[in-house]
């Protein structure tokens, strides 16, 4: 079946997926927005605009949904895809030390959603603790 995206959404690239809830899928675009899906429907049914660069990867968390972004920024979503309360928002460039290529290209969080994982265009790999924005370089590499 071919998706239904609305008269009033751009029809554009959907770089990342997600399983948000029983009736929703949510995807990130090259614009950065937040595409809502209904399952049943395959049609996209609101569009949320949350990071000012396309969304490179997303994944389901406890508390919601976390985002990631070619500008850098990790985001926290609640249940209601609002910020989530406190630290909602990593930037990858406040890291030490800083990732050449600040693109993030994929996250993952940890069973106890404690920790983020995530990776960078330029190939460097950082583990990120929630409560305290700490992060630690676990992988650097050299790519472009």
């Amino acid at each position: 079946r071919r998706a239904i995206f609305g008269k009033t959404r751009k029809i554009q690239p959907l770089l990342c997926a997600a399983d948000f809830n029983d009736n929703t899928v949510v995807t990130g675009t090259v614009t950065g927005h937040f595409y809502l899906w209904n399952k049943d429907k395959v049609a996209c049914e609101r569009q949320l605009y949350v990071h000012d660069g396309p969304i490179y990867a997303v994944a389901k968390d406890k508390a919601g949904l976390v985002s990631a972004s070619k500008d850098g920024y990790i985001k926290l979503w609640d249940h209601e895809l609002k910020p989530v309360a406190g630290i909602s928002s990593y930037s990858v460039l406040d890291a030490v030390p800083a990732p050449l290529n600040c693109a993030i290209h994929s996250v993952t969080v940890d069973i106890n959603s404690t920790k983020m994982l995530l990776a960078t265009k330029s190939g460097d790999m950082y583990e990120i603790v929630k409560d305290s924005g700490t992060a630690l370089l676990l992988n650097e590499s050299h790519a472009s």
